[in-house]
């Protein structure tokens, strides 16, 4: 199942850098349940929406990865950012909804923490993006 969109005049975007960046989110995310503090989630939710505006948006958060995948030698794997903008916005609502939860003290934070740890997971271990795999499907589904 191929992931590359023909109308996306985006250049290629890091995948090697995305897996560092999913190792953060995970700490980002526990870190904000650990200490039950909801604003935490916030830099989540800023990531996320500079990312959907523009998936080539450098944050802080790139340049430390940069700096890991240099003192590690891990190569550069170039990718369709097309797929990546679908698993961003995932993320984004995740995070949106997980502030909101633990913001509001309900326990249902607990379904799109878990969804998203599964996520960022796959993608750090396997570099499995479900976001990707769910990108090709509406992809395949419309032809």
């Amino acid at each position: 199942m191929s992931t590359a969109c023909p109308i996306s005049f985006e250049p290629k975007i890091n995948s090697t850098l995305l897996r560092i960046n999913s190792v953060i989110y995970i700490i980002i995310l526990y870190s904000a349940i650990f200490f039950n503090q909801p604003f935490i989630i916030l830099l989540l939710i800023a990531i996320f929406t500079s990312k959907n505006i523009n998936i080539n948006a450098k944050c802080l958060l790139d340049y430390f990865s940069k700096f890991v995948a240099s003192l590690f030698h891990l190569q550069e794997k170039k990718i369709d950012p097309a797929p990546k903008k679908l698993a961003n916005a995932m993320g984004l609502l995740g995070s949106i909804i997980i502030f909101l939860s633990l913001y509001f003290q309900s326990d249902f934070f607990y379904i799109p923490v878990g969804v998203m740890s599964v996520a960022f997971f796959l993608e750090t271990a396997f570099d499995y993006c479900i976001g990707c795999k769910i990108y090709a499907l509406t992809q395949k589904l419309k032809r």
